[in-house]
């Protein structure tokens, strides 16, 4: 299936000119199998990915088949913020936007009973999501509270509001502080809940567009009662963690120097 890709895309050149060439093409998936399969994916879920591949149709895979997603949308040299592109850079939150994300992300670890904490939790998640990257630096420093229930919904929470925010802009060096700490708590077991882990790797996927097998999780999985231990990563989780490891030490180093704040 990759030859047949392969082939379309030099006789798309070769018809269309050279101004494809310039344009990156396909989405790969890896199944644990060895097959590698490219084309455009068109769903993903916590449990199957859909993938069309040229040729063969839409194929789906449940997500335990999969090693890892590499989503690849078209783009030309320097959009992602790369060589050849103006790197982006985060912008300096006004006076009351400082204020408004100070109050927000505190909200985030909400635990007071009256009035209903998840509600002013789930409150504060969309507020930043709506302020956009300009949130960025605060969530980054949420992501490395460790003291207490407050502090591990904060966490939770800080990695919820991410993934929304690069749904709206992936731009990969905007995330190149927060993405270390994401990848530590993959493997965090000071918040007894798994789930904390499986919003880092969703917050991760949002921003890198990959995908490595990190094992579904379900919504509503009871957490421990207070002073219980949580699940240890399971062996697919430390795996899932150590490749985001990798792909960031290749990833990072191609980034292009930060750039002071704007």
């Amino acid at each position: 299936m990759r030859l047949g890709l392969r082939v379309l895309v030099i006789v798309l050149v070769l018809v269309l000119g050279p101004g494809l060439g310039s344009v990156t093409l396909a989405d790969t998936v890896t199944l644990k199998d060895g097959q590698v399969l490219e084309g455009t994916i068109v769903e993903e879920t916590a449990t199957q990915v859909v993938i069309q591949v040229p040729g063969a149709g839409a194929l789906k895979f449940a997500k335990d088949r999969v090693l890892s997603v590499d989503r690849d949308a078209p783009k030309k040299p320097g959009e992602d913020g790369g060589a050849g592109g103006e790197v982006p850079t985060l912008p300096e939150p006004t006076p009351e936007e400082a204020v408004q994300i100070e109050q927000l992300v505190f909200g985030l670890g909400d635990t007071r009973q009256a009035g209903g904490a998840g509600t002013r939790r789930e409150n504060a998640v969309t507020a930043l999501v709506d302020l956009g990257i300009v949130a960025i630096p605060a969530l980054t420093e949420a992501l490395k509270d460790r003291a207490g229930l407050g502090h591990a919904y904060r966490r939770r929470n800080a990695a919820r509001a991410l993934a929304g925010i690069a749904r709206k802009d992936p731009r990969l060096p905007l995330y190149r502080e927060a993405i270390p700490w994401l990848i530590a708590n993959l493997n965090d077991v000071s918040d007894p809940h798994p789930r904390a882990r499986k919003l880092a790797n969703d917050a991760l996927e949002a921003i890198s567009g990959r995908s490595f097998g990190y094992p579904p999780i379900p919504d509503d999985l009871p957490a421990p009662a207070a002073g219980e231990a949580g699940t240890p990563p399971a062996p697919e989780e430390i795996e899932a963690a150590r490749r985001w490891q990798a792909w960031w030490d290749e990833e990072r180093v191609k980034l292009p120097p930060a750039a002071p704040p704007g």
